[in-house]
């Protein structure tokens, strides 16, 4: 019960602060943005992060509105599930870019965990390999 309280309160002031940062002037967002804590840092330091999921089709009118329903940390694409093409996770990429929005995106498969690096160098943020479920 403590825990969805804390949770409650988190959820409660990320939103209160999307909402006054909003009503700021250009000026003063685009400052906030210079001292943006890099999404790792945020997961180190035990900040709560929320994602969306989203289409690598989907353009940039339909990730600003999903950005105006709630000011998510990262979109999520999936491509276990779905077709993708590195060219389509580029271009998605760069639009998340342009919203100041990291990217998480799920390998196809365990076995290609070994283009981590490659995948990496196209863009997002977070990598999840589906079906780990230890360290080792």
């Amino acid at each position: 019960m403590l825990l969805k309280a804390c949770l409650n309160l988190c959820l409660s002031e990320k939103i209160n602060n999307f909402r006054n940062s909003r009503i700021s002037n250009g000026k003063e967002i685009k400052e906030n943005m210079a001292d943006k804590k890099q999404l790792k840092q945020r997961i180190n330091d035990g900040e709560i992060i929320i994602g969306a999921a989203v289409s690598m089709d989907d353009g940039i009118d339909r990730l600003k509105s999903v950005l105006d329903q709630y000011p998510y940390d990262f979109f999520s694409l999936d491509s276990q599930h779905s077709p993708f093409s590195e060219h389509q996770l580029v271009d998605f990429c760069n639009l998340a870019d342009k919203l100041d929005v990291d990217v998480h995106f799920r390998v196809k498969h365990t076995r290609h965990a070994y283009l981590v690096g490659n995948i990496l160098d196209l863009g997002p943020t977070l990598i999840e390999i589906p079906q780990v479920e230890s360290v080792e």
